[in-house]
């Protein structure tokens, strides 16, 4: 995983450098005064057995680097479950999934790449998603598997102009509704960006 974050990594200072711009370092602690804008995200997270696609809205603070946002996910497929009854009785359903959460994520810039009239930036990101998980079955009138999670993450980010790329890894708790480890891939528009820098 970290093999894969480096080359990633590699690969974004290239194309910034084959850009013929200036990349300078800079405190991953620098603060500024408080720019809050109204943020809109797409944010799929897979791995090799699933794929949940997740849509939110919130608070992206660009001078402490923040944010929090109200995200709505859901697997797009039925997934064939077995849940076993007895020692030797197992039931098939077809699974769907919904999840509620509150992500609270927190970016540490240290790269900042200068072209034009702004800066990007380029750092890592630490976030907990918090959300309450909700399982219906096919041809079940009850839910069987519902509760609250917690998945904490990390990674790249990538904030721009308008807008912000962020990829990592998503680990959820020991449920069974979804794989514990995730690759998380995040894009958040800014709508009402007025900052410069």
């Amino acid at each position: 995983m970290l093999r894969s974050f480096t080359i990633l990594g590699a690969i974004i200072l290239l194309i910034l450098h084959t850009a013929h711009g200036q990349i300078y370092t800079v405190s991953p602690f620098k603060m500024s005064y408080f720019q809050p804008n109204v943020g809109l995200n797409i944010e799929p997270y897979f791995n090799g057995q699933d794929i949940i696609m997740s849509f939110g809205v919130g608070l992206e603070e660009k001078g402490y680097d923040f944010s929090s946002t109200f995200n709505v996910g859901f697997r797009p497929y039925l997934k064939k479950v077995r849940i076993q009854e007895e020692e030797n009785l197992f039931y098939q359903y077809r699974e769907r999934v919904l999840l509620f959460s509150l992500d609270i994520e927190k970016q540490l810039y240290f790269l900042e790449y200068a072209k034009g009239d702004y800066n990007n930036h380029i750092g890592l990101y630490a976030k907990a998603k918090l959300g309450y998980m909700h399982a219906n079955y096919r041809g079940l009138s009850e839910s069987l598997k519902n509760g609250f999670t917690v998945a904490p993450g990390a990674g790249l980010a990538w904030d721009m102009k308008n807008a912000r790329l962020s990829a990592g890894y998503l680990l959820f708790d020991q449920q069974n509704n979804i794989p514990n480890g995730m690759i998380d891939i995040m894009l958040t528009i800014y709508l009402n960006n007025k900052n410069d820098e």
